[in-house]
C-alpha cells in the first residue's frame, strides 16, 4: 500500500514539479492461498526547500516470502529511506546524488537490521529489496538492490522518445534467486545511476510485475503498459496523486491476465517528473 508524505519548508516551488503520480498493488495469488499478507511496500513524497526548489522522493520494496518479518522489513526500508533522503536533501546535500542515494539506503538497511535485533530476529528474518527514485525535476537519481524494475521515459540526444529499464535485475541460477538490502554485505550490492536531464517519467515495480514485462533472459522490456501509464499522467494535468490513472493501474493489476500469470505480490508506482 502506498504511503504519501508532503513536507513543505518554504515558499511555493520555483524549480522542479509540480509532480503527479499513480500507483496500484495486489496481493499475490500464492500469498492469498497461504494466508500470507501483502509483503511489498511503497512510499512517495515531495519536499520544497527554502529557496523554492521542489524535490520528488519515492521508494518501493519487496519483503522476501521466506522471511518471518517480510512485510515489516519492506515497510521499514521504504519509510526509513524516505526519512534519510529528506534529511540529507533538506540539509543541502544535493551535489552528488549517487552518494546521497547510497547514504539513505545504508541508513534504511541499518535501521531494519537494528529493528530485527531488537525483536530477537536475525538478518534472514528481515530480507527485503529496495528500489528508489529521487528527482529535482531535472536530475533523476535511481537506486536498486535486488529484483524488480525501475523504468524511465525520456528524450534521447536526437530528440526521440524512449522507454527503458535502468538496471538489469540481479538473478542467480534460478529466476526466484535475488539479492537483498539486509543480507550480509548488502550495502555492497547497491546499483545507482543519475540522469543529468531528459527524463520525464519513471516507474518502480516489484518482481511480481518484473517477470511479466521483462521475460527472463530476454533483456527486452515490454513497454506498452508503461507507455500507457506515462501518457495517462501526461494528459491528466493532476498534481499529486492522479486518482483516475491510479484507478486504471489498479484495474490492470487486478485483471485475470496479470493475476493468472504471476503468483507474487505486485506493486507499481509511476511518476511524471516534468512534462515533455
Amino acid at each position: 500500500m502506498l504511503m504519501e508524505h508532503e513536507i513543505f519548508t518554504g515558499p511555493p516551488a520555483k524549480t522542479g514539479g509540480p509532480y503527479s503520480w499513480a500507483s496500484g498493488w495486489a496481493t499475490g495469488v500464492a500469498h492469498e492461498k497461504a494466508a500470507q499478507p501483502y509483503q511489498d511496500a511503497s512510499v512517495v513524497g515531495t519536499y520544497t526547500m527554502a529557496d523554492g526548489a521542489s524535490w520528488f522522493f519515492s521508494a518501493v520494496a519487496d519483503g522476501a516470502g521466506s522471511s518471518t518479518y517480510a512485510a515489516e522489513a519492506a515497510a521499514l526500508a521504504t519509510e526509513q529511506f524516505m526519512c534519510a533522503i529528506t534529511c540529507l536533501i533538506g540539509d543541502g546535500h544535493t551535489q552528488d546524488l549517487a552518494i546521497v542515494m547510497r547514504a539513505a539506503a545504508t541508513y534504511a538497511r541499518t535501521y531494519v537490521l537494528l529493528w530485527a535485533e531488537a525483536n530477537d530476529a536475525q538478518w534472514k528474518d528481515v530480507l527485503t529489496t529496495l528500489l528508489a527514485v529521487v528527482s529535482d525535476g531535472t536530475r533523476v537519481a535511481c537506486l536498486q538492490v535486488g529484483d524488480g524494475l525501475i523504468v524511465v521515459r525520456g528524450l534521447n540526444g536526437e530528440g526521440n522518445r524512449f522507454v527503458s529499464h535502468v538496471f538489469e535485475p540481479p538473478h542467480g541460477e534460478f529466476a526466484n534467486i535475488t539479492e537483498f538490502l539486509t543480507e550480509p554485505e548488502g550495502d555492497k550490492l547497491f546499483q545507482t545511476h543519475v540522469f543529468g536531464g531528459g527524463i520525464t517519467h519513471a516507474a518502480l515495480v516489484t518482481d511480481g510485475i518484473e517477470t511479466l514485462v521483462l521475460p527472463i533472459g530476454s533483456g527486452t522490456l515490454v513497454t506498452p503498459m508503461f507507455e500507457n501509464i506515462f501518457e495517462g499522467l501526461r494528459q491528466s494535468h493532476d498534481i499529486g496523486d492522479s486518482q483516475a490513472v491510479s484507478k486504471d493501474v489498479q484495474a490492470t493489476l487486478d485483471s485475470d491476465v496479470f493475476r493468472s500469470a504471476h503468483h507474487d505480490d505486485m506493486t507499481l508506482l509511476a511518476v511524471q517528473l516534468r512534462r515533455d
